[in-house]
């Protein structure tokens, strides 16, 4: 039997087997060896992070767990983009750029909506990763005119790549730039007749707050966040929530109301431990300490 008629589980044990690992060495710090067994007899399906980290233990292409051939859970395409998406939240560029790179000659992504979202993220990686401005908002400029060549009538992913090239401006100090291409990239989400992704919109409202703190416009800024908080609860998507609580933070103790802007910061820290994200939970932890200096 080849590769093309495994299905998933069949193939993650016969890559681990050929490796030479047992099911507990594979698992460490992956899953439990309940949990992998399981992935092998197909009982349960591991995250696409889980993924990831065995396809980097095994030595592997991601590619190589996918079953092409016969029926299986998953879409190769998407997996890789929700995991490009993850590492994008979490800001670990550096396997952004790990997985582009090992999907650009890929057979699958050789069509112009996958090749647009590789280079797009990495003209991100680019910036974050090497500090080339310029180049970034080159390759971003280029993998928008992919589809979009005039700019005008912006479809989702559009928006989504123009929105990061105003990021980017953010991040360089290009605050009223930034401003501008924001408000814009906004305008085009409300000529959608519906968002596919409502975090679009959000990731949107977000941005637009940060720049308007760094220019100690914090009232304003104050607006965009609970009006980025109305969508997180009407889209019953609270990933970005504790970032907006934060923000209405950091605006407050800025503008003088220590006590009230503590809470706010406070809340965010619970917020993001109740996610089980840590990592940012430290982050806003080591920003309190600043701003109280």
């Amino acid at each position: 039997m080849n590769l093309e008629e495994l299905c998933f589980g069949d193939i993650l044990k016969s890559i681990r087997i050929q490796r030479g690992y047992t099911v507990e060495s594979l698992s460490d710090g992956i899953c439990t060896p309940e949990e992998l067994d399981e992935f092998e007899k197909e009982i349960k399906y591991p995250t696409i992070d889980q993924l990831f980290k065995m396809s980097q233990k095994l030595n592997v292409n991601l590619s190589n767990f996918f079953d092409f051939g016969a029926t299986s859970s998953f879409r190769y395409d998407i997996a890789v983009m929700e995991l490009i998406k993850k590492f994008k939240y979490e800001r670990d560029y550096h396997s952004i750029l790990e997985v582009v790179v090992k999907e650009k000659d890929n057979a699958f992504f050789k069509h112009t909506s996958y090749q647009q979202f590789l280079i797009w993220h990495e003209g991100i990686c680019k910036y974050y990763l090497q500090n080339k401005k310029d180049e970034s908002i080159e390759l971003l400029q280029y993998a928008l005119g992919l589809t979009n060549p005039a700019r005008t009538n912006l479809t989702e992913r559009e928006i989504e790549i123009l929105t990061s090239m105003a990021i980017i401006e953010k991040d360089f100090g290009n605050f009223e730039l930034s401003k501008e291409m924001l408000l814009d990239a906004l305008n085009h989400t409300d000529n959608l007749p519906h968002l596919l992704d409502p975090r679009v919109k959000v990731r949107i409202l977000y941005a637009i707050a940060q720049v308007l703190t760094k220019q100690e416009k914090y009232e304003e800024s104050l607006k965009y966040c609970k009006n980025g908080i109305n969508h997180c609860i009407n889209s019953q998507d609270m990933l970005l929530f504790p970032d907006f609580h934060y923000q209405i933070g950091e605006n407050l103790l800025k503008s003088g109301a220590i006590l009230k802007g503590k809470q706010y910061i406070a809340d965010a820290i619970y917020i993001f431990k109740l996610q089980k994200n840590d990592k940012f939970a430290k982050l806003v932890e080591e920003e309190l300490e600043k701003l109280l200096k």
